[in-house]
């Protein structure tokens, strides 16, 4: 194989360098190769990864090997120098290392779940089974379908992200909720709180979600995700406080904001779903509580 003339002067430069170190410090730059041993030489055009990043792996890869690897950084290319009965196994090694990342879908499933009347009424938090909630990404959909269905789950929402293995894909979504208080109590209602003719206030609250995940991918077909979330979302709990009255004189309760904050690492089969351990929001009784479910399967082009 012919050599661009950067790469064979490279080579050159190289090899003249070694051999203007004394005996001891060459035997310590490379693993001395036995008299006689037959090698091999190649240049390695490099075509997804960092020519400065790949060519310290290999040669630590094959530390004992006596495989030498120098980086060309003007050509993109590796010039490759190892014995003969290692050097098959050095350009399988390359081309295993440099392939193209694979993509991944990845989809988050934020689920309410419904607080649960008590001993004497009183709301505690719900609960759900996780075995409901794990398995076959359809199957887990179909359940959360039917839970909510029955009014186990008060809310559902799915982000989508789509990114490429060992890097982080991001997702914001921010929003703004109004949440109402005053309007007044009349004056034969209880609580003697506001006047009757007392004006309504409108607050607003930020709200919304915040999430990074970098996928990595391994050969058993498990992928692991690296996951960064915050998500805040306003709830009005049965139970919770009258902040006032409309009009009509109905109450108006106070929302209540429920935070869902989760980082770690997530590790399944591809295709199958899973509850995020540590991913449920700390709520008091009455509220209802975030589940966060993860999936994710690697995609073709």
């Amino acid at each position: 194989m012919s050599l661009p003339m950067r790469a064979g002067v490279a080579l050159v430069v190289v090899d003249l360098v070694l051999l203007a170190l004394p005996a001891g410090e060459r035997a310590g730059a490379h693993p001395q190769q036995a008299e006689g041993t037959k090698t091999k030489r190649t240049v390695y055009f490099v075509k997804n990864l960092s020519v400065p990043l790949l060519a310290p792996l290999v040669e630590k890869h094959f530390k004992t090997s006596g495989v030498q690897v120098v980086a060309e950084q003007s050509a993109n290319a590796l010039l490759i120098r190892a014995n003969a009965d290692v050097f098959d196994e050095v350009l399988a090694t390359l081309a295993q290392l440099d392939r193209r990342p694979q993509g991944v879908a990845i989809e988050i499933t934020l689920v309410q779940v419904a607080p649960r009347k008590g001993e004497g009424g009183k709301l505690e938090p719900g609960d759900v089974d996780d075995r409901e909630l794990s398995g076959s990404a359809e199957r887990v959909q179909e359940q959360i379908a039917a839970l909510q269905k029955k009014g186990v789950l008060t809310a559902v929402r799915r982000y989508t992200l789509r990114g490429l293995e060992n890097m982080p894909a991001e997702l914001e979504n921010r929003q703004t909720t109004p949440n109402a208080s005053g309007g007044g109590f009349s004056k034969k209602g209880k609580g003697g709180g506001f006047g009757a003719d007392g004006p309504r206030i409108i607050n607003y609250r930020d709200a919304g979600i915040n999430l990074t995940v970098t996928p990595r991918l391994h050969p058993d077909k498990k992928i692991t995700l690296e996951m960064q979330l915050r998500d805040v979302t306003a709830v009005t709990p049965e139970d919770g406080i009258v902040a006032g009255v409309d009009d009509k004189g109905a109450a108006i309760m106070a929302q209540e904001t429920v935070v869902t904050a989760f980082e770690g690492r997530v590790t399944l089969t591809a295709g199958q779903a899973k509850i995020a351990a540590g991913g449920q929001s700390g709520t008091k009784p009455g509220t209802a509580r975030t589940l966060v479910i993860v999936t994710a399967k690697v995609v073709t082009e």
